[in-house]
């Protein structure tokens, strides 16, 4: 069912296999600011706690 939370997830995973953050995100100015502090953290390098505010923030909206 379209725009459905199952259909958002479908199509988020199809991205990520893909390699591709979706589009829907990326237009998103506020979280991709938050991308380096993201990906700083998936590497293994504590972000700051503001960083780590706002990322959570920023997913939790959806």
């Amino acid at each position: 069912m379209e725009a459905s939370a199952e259909w958002y997830q479908f199509f988020d995973l199809a991205a990520a296999g893909r390699g591709r953050i979706p589009q829907d995100r990326m237009d998103d100015e506020e979280l991709v600011k938050q991308l380096p502090a993201f990906f700083r953290t998936l590497r293994g390098q504590k972000p700051t706690d503001e960083e780590l505010r706002k990322i959570v923030h920023k997913l939790s909206e959806g």
